[in-house]
């Protein structure tokens, strides 16, 4: 199952000013928001918080093919991705920005990898975005994970990686 809280399939826009996206769960991926065959998801403000996915699945808070942008005063935290990886973010492909103060805080991922963001695309973090408070109790980038390095990561501004749990930034070769 995917996309409990929002689906966007198929070359579809979702973008988001506000509100919250809260308390979702499923046995699959992008329990609060699943973005895929080329869909995009635009995150200027608002909450993807408390977002649930189990059994070694992906994305409890965004999960999204194709990349994404979240920036503002956007928040995603409190996501929980059992034996999963980024409970935060799940980016598989894609670009993924991060910029503004957008805040990724809180989100752990048990058992799996990148508890804030797991990046298989490329991944650029700007502003003052804040990646911070986040757990990989069983894996590797508590922060930050970059699962290539055949892709563009860059991280610049005033944006902060800090107390995470796990690796702060950890790319396999």
């Amino acid at each position: 199952y995917i996309g409990c809280g929002v689906l966007v399939n198929g070359g579809g826009t979702f973008t988001m000013y506000g509100g919250s996206i809260t308390g979702n769960q499923v046995e699959g991926s992008g329990a609060g928001v699943s973005v895929y065959s080329g869909g995009s998801f635009v995150m200027y403000g608002g909450s993807v918080t408390g977002n649930t996915v189990s059994s070694g699945n992906t994305g409890a808070g965004i999960y999204t093919s194709s990349g994404a942008t979240i920036g503002g005063n956007a928040e995603i935290s409190g996501n929980e991705a059992t034996n999963g990886k980024g409970a935060g973010i799940y980016c598989s492909g894609g670009d993924l920005r991060i910029q503004g103060n957008a805040k990724i805080t809180g989100n752990k991922a048990s058992g799996g990898e990148g508890a804030g963001i797991y990046c298989g695309g490329s991944l650029s973090i700007q502003g003052k975005a804040e990646i911070s408070g986040n757990e990989a109790s069983g894996g590797k980038g508590g922060g930050v994970y970059v699962e290539t390095s055949r892709t563009e990561q860059t991280i610049g501004g005033r944006a902060k990686i800090t107390n995470n749990t796990a690796c702060l930034l950890y790319t396999s070769p």
